[in-house]
């Protein structure tokens, strides 16, 4: 199920920078890393260590695209950190 999900990914998320072929795919797989991060409190410290976890690992490691994982990543960040900002005006009303 997840590989098909994966393959999806790939076949209709595409960016014109991707030189591999598979940012559907890595931007979906990093998606939970980004809801999680979007958490207050705990996320930011794991935003830091994601990114330079990401960084270094395309720098001197795999040269895999980074930007792609990050991507996913903020797609999920930005969902968390919508979600947390409706909790937050729900109560404050």
């Amino acid at each position: 199920m997840i590989a098909r999900l994966l393959r999806w990914g790939d076949r209709h998320i595409r960016h014109p920078s991707d030189k591999e072929g598979n940012f559907g795919s890595s931007l979906i797989v990093h998606i939970p890393h980004g809801l999680i991060m979007g958490i207050p409190i705990i996320g930011w410290p794991m935003v830091h260590i994601f990114l330079k976890y990401q960084l270094n690992q395309d720098e001197r490691h795999h040269h895999d695209e980074a930007w792609k994982d990050i991507a996913g990543a903020m797609v999920g960040f930005s969902i968390s950190s919508l979600v947390f900002l409706g909790l937050i005006l729900s109560l404050a009303l």
